[in-house]
């Protein structure tokens, strides 16, 4: 799940009919919204927790990040203006397990929580968005790490970036805390001595490294100026450089562990330099973005060590194609070469993501030729059921094996298009139309008789993709949807989210629609005409895409409406009051 955080409203729908429910309540037109407050005590001696930051975390998509407060000499905490849903509360602080700690980041550096997890050491709560609720915090101290850094010498390792990774099955991963406070907690100290709390039960490896910036020639700004140390210089607990080597600590909530020192060892480093060029005529590649990271890291870890810090070091290429990194020490490293994105998409050179694997032992490498292919091409045309395309209407791919986003082009004359320089791997069509969007809807997407809304293609390496058919549709369905209360009045500033019924369509974000209420309680969505789960979220909080496991998680107790191609039609939402 992602960090926007608020709960969806069980809802009620009806076409065209409201009942008269009574009596009208004299602020229904503003948003309902609940206190909870209560005490933070330690869940083993019922002691307050003092000045800790208490946060509510609904693990939804959308609304507010995080609702939080900082409790009083006496541990007792309030927090005004939370939104109806249904939230985990818990504490964020060093020395106790936080909420933070159960963040999993990966590769691509979406937030998500590990719900198991969270349930074990917090409560989730229901809150009605009208009256107060109280609750009672029972904090939990974590485990504790505790040990040295040192040179080969004996001498301290001043200042150097601690990792915490901890795992998960066969993979590690990094370990979040007070995210306020962590890039200070896991540092050395003026002695070379790093003592990192707040720890769940599990099991850890633990690494330092130094701070070296690799890159030379054209650095990446984008990476280079948040790296807080360097991965490929990480030397694990006790003294080996690879996380595979690394002595396990297991810990208990509440435990200390000490004496975990590690000694870095003296290295040897390099020079790893060479050409990115074009295979089939060898002209060089400027401005492409080349990474490197350990085999053994990115199969174990991945490419993220720490929470402030973008991950692989990585350089640009000059005119010539050049690229170099310094102080590499021995081993096996994956290089990853990606298309610039900078400048418009016109002028970009286009390929394929390339790896290529490196082995660096005793020397300098200086002249390492990266050779990239054009990629698969997906080629096709869009065409519309009656007049002209809107202007502007661009299509591209997502999902590739690289992970990063794939290239998207603009729709040439006569309704073609042409995407080059794709990755392999199964890919969705993302389709923008531009001017266009509130007066077509993509009625057909296929290639080959498979039905490309509702299915990925495959790709294959440098394959040519060629007819891909897109439909449009100017005969679009008009959604016209009125929120009202239980007492039949209008409902101003609830937001709507429409997502398809279709499962199939559910991995498509722009599929999804959404609408905000005026003062009169009422919104238009204008789309497709598919049928339609409806969620209405708390009122006062802006709407947003849900992910799959969102609106697997409710799509049983949704409402669902459609309509037939060209038509309009009116929408009556009661939205019922909390009990």
């Amino acid at each position: 799940m992602s960090l926007r955080a608020t709960a969806l409203l069980t809802i009620l729908v009806t076409v065209n009919v409201l009942s008269a429910c009574g009596a009208q309540q004299t602020k229904e037109n503003e948003p309902a919204l609940s206190t909870v407050y209560g005490r933070v005590i330690y869940h083993d001696s019922e002691q307050p927790v003092r000045r800790v930051r208490v946060v509510l975390r609904n693990l939804s998509n959308l609304g507010p990040e995080v609702l939080d407060t900082i409790t009083n000499a006496r541990g007792e905490f309030r927090i005004a203006g939370v939104p109806a849903g249904r939230y985990f509360i818990g504490v964020n602080g060093r020395g106790v397990v936080s909420t933070d700690s159960f963040i999993e980041l990966g590769d691509d550096r979406e937030t998500r929580y590990d719900r198991s997890e969270l349930r074990k050491y917090f409560e989730e709560i229901e809150v009605d968005g009208v009256t107060s609720k109280q609750v009672v915090i029972r904090a939990r101290k974590g485990g504790i790490i505790t040990g040295k850094v040192s040179y080969a010498n004996g001498d301290p390792a001043i200042d150097h970036p601690i990792t915490i990774l901890r795992r998960k099955r066969d993979k590690y991963s990094m370990f979040f805390t007070d995210s306020n406070t962590m890039s200070l907690v896991l540092r050395t100290d003026d002695r070379g001595i790093f003592r990192v709390p707040g720890l769940p039960t599990g099991e850890y490896i633990v690494g330092a490294t130094p701070m070296i910036e690799h890159g030379e020639l054209i650095k990446d700004s984008t990476l280079e100026a948040n790296m807080v140390g360097s991965m490929l210089v990480v030397t694990f607990y006790p003294s080996t450089m690879l996380p595979t080597n690394a002595t396990p600590i297991s810990i208990e909530a509440g435990e200390e562990k000490t004496g975990i020192d590690i000694t870095l060892p003296d290295l040897q480093f390099h020079t790893v330099a060479g050409v990115v060029r074009e295979r089939d005529n060898r002209r060089p590649v400027s401005q492409a973005k080349v990474r490197i990271i350990r085999k053994e890291t990115y199969e174990t870890v991945g490419r993220l060590f720490w929470p402030y810090s973008e991950g692989m070091p990585g350089v640009s290429t000059d005119k010539l194609g050049r690229w170099r990194f310094r102080e590499v020490p021995d081993g096996h490293y994956i290089i990853f070469v990606t298309p610039s994105d900078e400048g418009p998409p016109s002028e970009r050179k286009t390929f394929a993501t390339k790896q290529q694997e490196i082995e660096v032992s005793g020397r300098d490498i200086d002249n390492s030729i990266i050779d990239l292919n054009d990629g698969a091409t997906v080629s096709g045309s869009v065409v519309v059921d009656s007049g002209p395309a809107p202007s502007g209407l661009y299509v591209g791919l997502t999902g590739g094996r690289s992970g990063d986003a794939e290239p998207n082009t603009i729709m040439q004359g006569g309704g073609a298009f042409a995407i080059r320089g794709v990755s392999p791997g199964k890919v969705y069509f993302y389709i923008n139309l531009g001017e266009g969007i509130e007066r077509f809807y993509i009625k057909s997407l296929t290639w080959n008789e498979k039905d490309l809304l509702r299915e990925p293609l495959e790709i294959g390496a440098e394959q040519k993709i060629e007819g891909v058919r897109i439909v449009l549709s100017p005969r679009v369905a008009t959604f016209i949807i009125r929120v009202r209360s239980v007492f039949g009045a209008p409902l101003e500033n609830v937001s709507l989210t429409l997502v398809p019924s279709d499962p199939a369509r559910w991995e498509r974000q722009e599929t999804q629609r959404f609408c905000t209420t005026d003062a009169q309680g009422n919104c238009t969505i204008v789309g497709a005409p598919h049928e339609y789960l409806v969620f209405v979220l708390p009122r006062g909080v802006n709407s947003g895409p849900l992910e799959r496991d969102e609106i697997e998680e409710r799509a049983a107790g949704a409402r669902r409406i459609s309509l037939q191609p060209g038509e309009r039609r009116t929408f009556d939402i009661v939205v019922p009051r909390e009990k």
